[in-house]
C-alpha cells in the first residue's frame, strides 16, 4: 500500500518483509530532495531506532536493520519536510 501526505512530496511503500526477522525495507518516493528522519518505537513508546538521511528526488530504497530489536510490534515513522507517515513493523 502507497500512502500520501496531503501535499504529495512523499510517499511510502509498506514496508517488506513484514513480518520480518533481521532486517526491513521499504521505498520512499520523493518529489524534491529532503531530509528524511525515520523513528522506530516500540509498543510502549520507547524509541529503539532512529536515523536521518538527506536523499534525492525520485524513489529511494530504505534497508532499517533491526538485528537488536526483541520480537514485537513496532511502529515507524517516516518524517520529510514536516509532514510524516506511520508504518506498522512486526518482528518475529
Amino acid at each position: 500500500a502507497i500512502h500520501e501526505t496531503a501535499n504529495n512530496t512523499f510517499s511510502v511503500s509498506g514496508n517488506f518483509p513484514n513480518p520480518f526477522s533481521n532486517a526491513t525495507s521499504f521505498d520512499l518516493s520523493l518529489t524534491e530532495r529532503a531530509k528524511v528522519n525515520i523513528e522506530i518505537v516500540n509498543s510502549i513508546g520507547q524509541k529503539v531506532i532512529s536515523n536521518a538521511y538527506h536523499l534525492n528526488a525520485g524513489i529511494n530504497h530504505i534497508v532499517v536493520d533491526c538485528n537488536d530489536l526483541q520480537t514485537g510490534i513496532y511502529f515507524c515513522t517516516v518524517k520529510v519536510n514536516g509532514q510524516s507517515q506511520a508504518l506498522k513493523l512486526v518482528k518475529k
